[in-house]
């Protein structure tokens, strides 16, 4: 129950905060480049975007999505940044709540009293949090911020299987946003924290992690030089 309290209340925030987004229309930073004049994307050719780089970064899962939603007009668009917004707020909740080492969420007492619960409010209505939601672009952040967040609650779980799930996140998060590379040395900088486990062991637990973020710089920076050499 306390977990349908939770969502509850921030979506419905999310609807107040955010609702003169949903008759909002797209900008012309990025959003022509990435949507509106992309003939790919137009033409509803997803498989492009997971056998080229475009646009100087290779992040596919975005662009599929956008291929599926454009269609539906820039509301559609605007709707899926705010409720990827509100749901990262609560993966934020239950990641502070993990790491603060409790079992499970409490289900007496008000969520006034929360750590984890101010922690997520503070994340969810921060002003600097503005410009991702309202931005059609800025998906990229928020889902790559979301495969990130998912990535940490499923490794921190008490369920070491799990461990290779979060692999499958790490991946996703990639595939939405490059700077995502850094979440394998972010888990061991956690680890050392928590448990005070050595951090070089800790790093060199992730070399397949690193693998796949070496593939991701790598295609970065021939997406850049690409990019850069056009006219």
């Amino acid at each position: 129950k306390r977990t349908i309290h939770i969502a509850l209340l921030f979506f419905s925030i999310a609807l107040m905060v955010y609702l003169p987004l949903f008759g909002a229309g797209y900008l012309s930073w990025d959003d022509d480049l990435h949507i509106l004049t992309n003939a790919r994307l137009i033409d509803g050719d997803i498989f492009y975007f997971w056998r080229h780089i475009y646009f100087g970064l290779y992040i596919p899962v975005i662009y599929s999505i956008w291929t599926l939603l454009a269609p539906l007009g820039p509301e559609a668009l605007h709707t899926v940044n705010v409720a990827i917004h509100t749901f990262n707020a609560l993966l934020v909740y239950f990641l502070l709540h993990r790491l603060m080492r409790r079992a499970e969420p409490r289900q007496t007492g008000s969520l006034l009293t929360e750590p984890e619960f101010w922690g997520a409010a503070i994340f969810f209505l921060h002003p600097v949090q503005t410009a991702a939601v309202s931005w059609i672009s800025a998906l990229r952040d928020l889902l790559g911020l979301c495969f990130t967040l998912l990535c940490l609650l499923v490794y921190f779980s008490k369920n070491s299987r799990r461990k290779k799930v979060s692999f499958l996140f790490y991946v996703l998060s990639l595939l939405c946003k490059p700077t995502a590379v850094v979440l394998p040395l972010m888990i061991a900088v956690i680890e050392y924290f928590r448990r005070r486990a050595p951090l070089a062991r800790q790093i060199a637990r992730f070399w397949a992690w690193y693998l796949v973020a070496l593939v991701q710089v790598a295609l970065t920076q021939l997406a850049q030089g690409a990019s850069a050499q056009s006219p």
